[in-house]
């Protein structure tokens, strides 16, 4: 059950924005411009700060926190959110929003904002409903939306090649086509809560949120709020059927194939011979063991009425 806040500008909400001026496949000036001038319009507190490198994000966030801000907000993909709350998780009296610009915007699509919805991210922040989410750890990381070991973080290390080139759900679409004939999968060990797998796996996606990839509904069932990680575990498949079958993984009807089986759990844990990529929420990591807990409404979230 949500845990509801709703906020109006009584609430005197000090906020600080983190912007990725490059969420995108170009700078976002225009963007930029616009959600100056809908918050200015809306009478809030705001101001804003530019990541410039890697983890940017993470120290913005933490250094707004200190000066007293206590809304603090991701502009950009899912890369920008991850980072900002990477900064602000220890803070629980802080408050996460969203102004989706990024590529993927999977995170946003969850609590009903999308990469078109800048007027609609914007007023929300000054009238919105504050939830609180569950959030996962993965090697020391949190994230809120998902955890992918194997095939599907290839993918989104693949399409850091084209990104330049395409964008949204084509340029995921692209990259899938781009890893399919060249991945190969691994044997991999897989603990699950008390559950123990041995599998030779092509990947597995750890959901707190049902979408990952700008589109692909791998955890088709999980919810931001229920305390357990939805696990998507596809073992090895022939090249052929993975392509045939990848329209299901958009729609999130690829469960009852025999190769993926479904999970729910809060513990869980990956070991695999040699090192394997995976991705936090979008972003790459590398390892060959993953240790992942959930926890339960760690994270306030401002969320559209």
């Amino acid at each position: 059950m949500w845990v509801k806040t709703k906020m109006n500008h009584q609430d005197k909400l000090k906020t600080k924005l983190i912007l990725n001026p490059f969420a995108g496949k170009k700078r976002l000036d225009k963007e930029i411009e616009t959600i100056r001038k809908i918050l200015t319009s809306e009478k809030l507190d705001f101001e804003l700060a530019f990541t410039q490198k890697p983890k940017d994000g993470i120290y913005l966030a933490q250094k707004a926190v200190e000066e007293g801000f206590n809304l603090i907000v991701a502009v950009g993909g899912d890369g920008t959110i991850n980072e900002v709350v990477n900064g602000i998780i220890d803070f629980e009296e802080v408050i996460l929003g969203i102004i989706p610009i990024g590529l993927g915007n999977d995170f946003a699509w969850m609590i009903g904002l999308g990469p078109k919805d800048i007027e609609k991210a914007c007023k929300t922040l000054s009238n919105g409903t504050v939830k609180k989410i569950d959030v996962g750890v993965v090697n020391n990381r949190y994230f809120v939306n998902g955890v992918g070991i194997g095939f599907d973080a290839q993918v989104a290390k693949e399409r850091l090649k084209y990104k330049g080139m395409l964008s949204g759900l084509g340029l995921y679409l692209y990259a899938v086509m781009k890893t399919l004939f060249k991945y190969k999968s691994i044997q991999a060990n897989i603990k699950l809560d008390d559950k123990e797998i041995n599998i030779n796996l092509l990947l597995i996606a750890i959901g707190v949120g049902k979408r990952c990839g700008g589109g692909f509904l791998l955890t088709p069932e999980a919810e931001l709020d229920d305390g357990l990680f939805d696990v998507c575990v596809i073992q090895q498949i022939g090249k052929l059927k993975a392509l045939c079958s990848l329209p299901k993984t958009l729609k999130g009807i690829h469960t009852t194939m025999p190769e993926v089986n479904m999970y729910r759990a809060k513990q869980i844990i990956v070991n695999l011979p040699v090192p394997l990529t995976g991705h936090v929420d979008g972003e790459i990591i590398e390892g060959n063991t993953y240790q992942i807990g959930l926890l339960p409404k760690k994270l306030k979230v401002m969320y559209p009425i």
